[in-house]
């Protein structure tokens, strides 16, 4: 839309698009990759737990911790390198939906005025970069 709410004025509209699929993606994985297994995996630790206490409290503490470390740890540094990922790539990925967008939109203007190989050349340099 040529008039969009405030604060998105600025955006392109490859931006705006991004984050909408972003946002709905986003929706969408909410309960299948983040919630439903979260929630499986605190049950199925919770019943070890108890299962090693009722033989070991010992061997249930050790699995509480070893539980911890995989549960907590790795999550918490997997998400700090990906940030780090995420940081670095979503600058390229701007750049290629702006630029696939600007191909999609004016194609037929392009192939008139002998700019589409150009545009496109651009186009698959942002996607390998």
């Amino acid at each position: 839309e040529r008039l969009a709410p405030a604060g998105l004025g600025r955006a392109r509209r490859a931006d705006l698009l991004s984050r909408l699929v972003a946002d709905v993606d986003a929706l969408q994985d909410y309960f299948l990759r983040w919630l439903l297994p979260v929630g499986t995996a605190g049950v199925v630790c919770v019943a070890s737990i108890v299962f090693a206490l009722v033989w070991s409290p010992v061997a249930a503490g050790m699995l509480a911790l070893g539980l911890a470390l995989a549960g907590i740890g790795v999550p918490a540094l997997t998400a700090g390198l990906s940030r780090r990922t995420e940081r670095l790539l979503a600058p390229a990925q701007a750049a290629l939906a702006t630029r696939t967008l600007d191909v999609l939109t004016g194609t037929a203007e392009l192939t008139v005025a002998g700019a589409l190989g150009g545009r496109r050349a651009a186009a698959r340099d942002a996607d390998t970069r």
